[in-house]
């Protein structure tokens, strides 16, 4: 069942446009991912679904009476207050009763790890730890629908994959989640993608659906990384179209296999590389850099609807 519908959404500044003609939609249960670099628009645009932000033009429209949690990008509890204080605060917020709310504060503490911690300052916390707190702060009135504006942005990758464990298990509860990110990698753990650049939607929808439009075969060069400048000058090749690192291996996009070989073959040749060439599978980053270099960081028109 469909939760949310974003039409035509478009946030404009006094002097730049943040969002341009953005349209989806979210159902219950469903991970959505908002995926793109610094500046693309992600925070204005969960900005705008939570009502924080007006839109220019478009519209929000989320099904009347639905609970609503929401973690922002910056951490906004309250430092000098223990994590049982500051879930209790806002527990009282948000109208829950004295006997439900201690429950639920165990409950929430127990479900993030965070239990040992309960008489800890909040400002005493790790990175991870404060996103864990914010995260069961945000669960405490047993909301439909959350949004969480870069979760996992500056925290260690355990406290990454911890975080992502526990968006997985709220999602199984029936809960609509709209997470944003700037790693590509963790657009593979969601259920529907939606791509942002520059402000504007440039594909959306599942990982496979985004992996299927690539437009490239992928030639992977193991432990070439001393090479990657040399390598680099295949892109005036024919058959190469990019030439990009993955760790100590390089990666080249081609686009005509054939014309592609002669290159490669005459470059191995040249460098007495002995190498052996390995085809890749696309990731979500390979896509997301074919559609901005390939100048299709445009404006997909594509309807919101994936029914």
């Amino acid at each position: 069942m469909t939760l949310l519908y974003v039409e035509a959404l478009s946030v404009q500044y006094e002097r730049e446009r943040a969002l341009s003609d953005v349209s989806f939609d979210l159902d219950r249960g469903t991970v959505l991912g908002v995926v793109g670099a610094d500046g693309a628009g992600k925070t204005s645009l969960l900005r705008s679904v939570v009502g924080l932000l007006k839109p220019s033009a478009g519209r929000v429209h989320l099904n009347p009476g639905t609970r609503l949690g929401y973690v922002p990008q910056q951490f906004s509890l309250y430092g000098e207050m223990s994590l049982e204080e500051n879930m209790s605060f806002f527990g009282t917020l948000n109208g829950l009763s004295r006997g439900t709310l201690k429950k639920r504060i165990d409950e929430l503490l127990e479900f993030t790890g965070l239990a040992p911690f309960r008489n800890h300052l909040a400002e005493d916390l790790s990175g991870g730890m404060k996103q864990k707190l914010s995260l069961a702060v945000s669960l405490l009135h047993w909301p439909e629908f959350v949004v969480f504006d870069e979760l996992t942005n500056g925290v260690d990758p355990v406290s990454r994959r911890e975080l992502w464990e526990l968006i997985g298990k709220v999602r199984q509860d029936g809960v609509a989640v709209l997470v944003s990110t700037q790693y590509l990698d963790e657009a593979e753990r969601c259920d529907r993608v939606l791509l942002l650049h520059e402000g504007e939607k440039i594909r959306y929808g599942s990982p496979k659906e985004l992996r299927c439009t690539f437009p490239y075969t992928l030639w992977a060069l193991p432990d070439s990384g001393k090479r990657r400048m040399e390598l680099e000058l295949l892109t005036e090749r024919p058959g190469i179209v990019n030439v990009y690192a993955r760790g100590n291996d390089t990666v080249l996009a081609v686009d005509d296999e054939q014309k592609a070989q002669e290159s490669l073959e005459k470059w191995k040749c040249q460098a007495e590389y002995r190498g052996v060439v390995e085809e890749r599978k696309p990731s979500m980053e390979d896509v997301f850099i074919a559609l901005v270099e390939k100048g299709e960081g445009t404006r997909d028109d594509s309807s919101a609807s994936h029914s």
